[in-house]
């Protein structure tokens, strides 16, 4: 009969350092990278905050996920309120249905999509604007 080779306490315990060193190493690594993204997430939301232009980003669904100012001042919603689909509550209701139609026709077929709106702000102003949306190739879309 074999008997097992059992590690001595040295071993046991220099495999315990090892693993140690090897899982805080990773989470320096892994902390380091979020710090990275979040910082290239800050970096890019100030750069869009700064364009002439209103801009705003969707998900794969077609949900919003963020605007920049120009576009919370164009159509009078704040960002809280323009996520999802909350922005067509801000489309004129005269064309909202037919907005929503197209919109969700251009997610549901993944294609690019291009419309003039008619935006209703809260202080009654209607300022109307050429929407477009671009498809991005690992999904979701942007639109200015």
């Amino acid at each position: 009969m074999e008997t097992a080779l059992q590690p001595t306490d040295y071993q046991t315990e220099h495999i315990h350092q090892s693993l140690a060193q090897a899982l805080a190493t990773r989470f320096v690594e892994y902390r380091d990278k979020i710090t990275d993204v979040e910082e290239q997430l800050r970096r890019y939301k100030a750069l869009v905050d700064a364009c002439p232009v209103p801009v705003y980003a969707a998900d794969k669904d077609g949900h919003c996920i963020y605007c920049n100012r120009l576009f919370t001042e164009l159509t009078g919603a704040k960002l809280e309120e323009a996520q999802h689909m909350g922005w067509f509550n801000y489309v004129h209701p005269d064309q909202r249905k037919e907005a929503i139609k197209n919109w969700l026709y251009a997610v549901n077929m993944s294609k690019d999509a291009e419309q003039m709106i008619r935006f209703l702000r809260p202080d009654e102003k209607i300022t109307d604007a050429l929407v477009k949306a671009i498809k991005l190739p690992l999904g979701g879309w942007v639109g200015f």
